[in-house]
């Protein structure tokens, strides 16, 4: 990884980068919890299901925005009121680690939380192995799944493979890149939907050293003119104090040999 004017360049394998550009548009808060979608699935979805929640809705919110005769279906083992409350009082607690800004938002979001979840179903449960055969089992189709499950995502990749035709669409957090390579490759080589964005999250660049991405699927995409680049204009960074990762993409064997997230 090299830092250039003001961004971190890295070097990922080609099978990631999307073939062409789409039209695409930014659901979710800014910074961290906003993803780039095409619009075509949020126009084809019945059904959307979010795995991993914390305390941010926003993507969930503002796709209904945009298609309000989709179902929403949250699973999170954390996310409940008083897991939102708790964050509140810590932030008010060690103001000077985070701000009053911050503070004043978490207050706000507990009201945000009693208002969603009073019309979206929120199942306080971690997913894992064969749990996506049975909930989708008899949900309406076209289904679209965002996925944020901090490394967990590899647990559930061979159920999603069994589902795909079920889907318009998906979003999914890949943590850890190094490590599972292979398993990301062999994934997108199967999954048969098009690989429609990508973008590295930069709090990679803390010090716990993950390495994660957020790519972006879709059976229905429409095209768009203009030069395929890595931030996408509408890309946001995930973390304001961080620079942004533009990625550049390398044949598969140099990115092996040389290339790491992280030095």
């Amino acid at each position: 990884m090299s830092k250039k004017n003001n961004f971190y360049d890295i070097k990922l394998p080609y099978f990631l980068k999307p073939k062409k550009n789409f039209r695409l548009v930014r659901l979710g808060k800014n910074q961290d919890g906003g993803y780039l979608i095409d619009t075509n699935s949020i126009k084809n979805t019945k059904t959307l299901l979010s795995l991993g929640v914390g305390d941010d809705w926003s993507f969930e919110e503002d796709f209904r925005k945009k298609n309000n005769k989709i179902k929403i279906l949250c699973y999170d083992d954390t996310t409940n009121l008083y897991f939102i409350i708790r964050l509140f009082i810590k932030k008010v607690i060690f103001i000077l680690n985070y701000n009053l800004k911050e503070a004043f938002f978490s207050f706000i979001n507990i009201f945000k939380y009693i208002f969603f979840f009073r019309e979206v179903k929120i199942y306080k449960k971690r997913i894992t192995y064969r749990d996506l055969l049975i909930i989708t089992k008899n949900l309406k189709e076209p289904i679209f799944i965002k996925i944020d499950i901090e490394g967990s995502e590899y647990k559930i990749l061979d159920d999603i493979l069994k589902i795909k035709k079920k889907l318009s669409g998906l979003i999914i957090e890949f943590h850890n890149i190094d490590l599972f390579m292979d398993k990301i490759k062999e994934f997108v080589s199967k999954i048969d939907l098009e690989l429609t964005h990508i973008h590295a999250n930069n709090g990679s660049l803390t010090i716990n050293e993950q390495s994660i991405i957020e790519v972006t699927f879709s059976k229905y995409p429409l095209l768009c003119e203009g030069k395929l680049i890595f931030p996408n204009n509408k890309d946001q960074k995930n973390f304001e104090q961080f620079p942004e990762i533009r990625i550049n993409f390398a044949k598969e064997e140099y990115y092996q040999k040389y290339s790491k997230f992280l030095n």
